[in-house]
C-alpha cells in the first residue's frame, strides 16, 4: 500500500533516492514546510542532470548583529588560533586537512575556534584575499571587497551542535575585525540549506543576492545578481601563472 502523502509523491519524482531518505524528507516537511521541501528535492534533481550551485550571498555588520550573542558567557571560550595549532586535529571528524591549512596559512586567513579542554568544538575561517571555492574546483575563487572579510569553512562538532557555538564564534570574529577597521563579513549558504539560512538570519546576516554556477565539461560558468556588487562579491578564475 502507498503511504506517501502528496508532497512525498512529488518529491519521489524529483529525487529518485527518496526510498532511502523518507524520514529525512518527512522531518524537513515538519521543520521547513512543504514548499521548502519541494524546492530542496528539485535542487537535488537538477544536480543529478547538471552540476549546478545556487547560493545566497550574505553580509553582516556590527549594527545588524544580534547584540545578545556577545553577552553570552560562551564568548569567553572563543580564541583566535593559527593554522599550525590545528594540525594535530587533521584526520579527526572535521573538515581540516593539511592541504587546507597550508592554503589558509599562505593567504594569512584567521581562525576563531572554541575548545573544551583539548576538544575542538567549533571553528571558522576568515579570509581577506580571494579564496578557493572548493565546490567549484581549484581554479575558481570568491572575490570580495577587501573592506570586508570572508567567513568560510565553519564547522561545529556534532556533539556540540545546538549550543549556538558557530554564531558565537562568528560574533566574536566580527567584533574583532570591525574593531580593527573592517566593515563586516560576507559569506554564502546554499539556497537549499534552510537550517543554516535561518541560523544566519537570527544572528543578523542579510541576504543581499545570489551566486549561481553550472559546470559544463571542464568549464564553470558563474554569475552573481546585482545585490552582490556593492560588496564586490564575484566568482573569478585563478590567475594563470606565467611559465618561466
Amino acid at each position: 500500500m502507498n503511504t506517501q502523502g502528496p508532497v512525498e509523491t512529488v518529491v519521489s519524482l524529483l529525487d529518485p533516492a527518496l526510498p532511502l531518505n523518507t524520514k529525512f524528507y518527512r522531518d524537513m516537511i515538519d521543520r521547513h514546510g512543504a514548499a521548502s521541501t519541494l524546492y530542496y528535492a528539485a535542487y537535488r534533481g537538477v544536480n543529478r542532470v547538471a552540476r549546478t550551485t545556487l547560493w545566497d550571498a550574505l553580509v553582516i555588520t556590527m549594527d545588524r548583529l544580534d547584540p545578545k550573542i556577545l553577552s553570552d558567557p560562551k564568548c569567553s571560550m572563543v580564541q583566535e588560533v593559527g593554522a599550525e595549532a590545528l594540525r594535530r586535529y587533521v584526520g579527526q571528524a572535521n573538515t581540516l586537512s593539511h592541504e587546507f591549512l597550508d592554503a589558509a596559512a599562505e593567504r594569512k586567513d584567521r581562525c576563531f575556534a572554541v575548545f573544551e579542554g583539548e576538544h575542538l568544538a567549533n571553528y571558522g575561517w576568515y579570509a581577506t584575499q580571494p579564496t578557493e571555492l572548493v565546490e567549484l574546483g581549484r581554479d575558481m575563487l570568491l572575490q570580495f571587497d577587501p573592506a570586508y572579510v570572508y567567513m568560510h569553512n565553519g564547522f561545529t562538532d556534532p556533539k556540540n551542535r545546538g549550543q549556538r557555538l558557530h554564531a558565537i564564534s562568528m560574533a566574536v570574529a566580527l567584533a574583532t575585525v570591525c574593531g580593527e577597521g573592517r566593515k563586516g563579513m560576507v559569506s554564502y549558504v546554499a539556497t537549499s540549506n534552510f537550517a543554516s539560512l535561518k541560523s544566519c538570519e537570527r544572528m543578523g546576516y542579510e541576504r543581499v543576492g545570489r551566486i549561481a554556477s553550472v559546470k559544463v565539461g571542464d568549464k564553470v560558468r558563474a554569475l552573481v545578481t546585482p545585490g552582490c556588487k556593492p560588496y564586490g562579491i564575484q566568482v573569478i578564475e585563478r590567475p594563470r601563472q606565467n611559465a618561466t
